[in-house]
């Protein structure tokens, strides 16, 4: 899997997540904080969809822009794909699913 900062090198990154958890856990591990630079707790709640910024900070990605031209040309990737080593890319029909 290519490590988080040489995916952000070419912008940001959007992740389709079916364990929030876990991806607010690995965020934090990887450094990053919220958008409003408070520090992440893995026991908070996030949305299905997630943006990692160039700056690595994380923010959540409503649905109406996930599925709007807003997401146009983002690079939007499953996040359980990813951990897996695998860049798989999130069609404009996923949503949160239970693991």
């Amino acid at each position: 899997m290519p490590e988080i900062s040489k995916l952000l090198q070419d912008g940001d990154v959007w992740f389709s997540l079916r364990d929030k958890k876990e991806f607010l856990a690995w965020a934090k591990e990887k450094g990053c904080t919220w958008q409003n630079g408070k520090e992440i707790d893995p026991e908070e709640d996030c949305l299905c969809h997630m943006a990692v910024h160039t700056d690595k900070t994380i923010a959540n990605v409503g649905m109406q822009v996930w599925f709007a031209g807003q997401a146009e040309g983002k690079r939007k990737y499953v996040f359980e794909e990813y951990l897996n080593g695998r860049l798989l890319k999130a069609e404009d029909t996923a949503v949160c699913m239970p693991v």
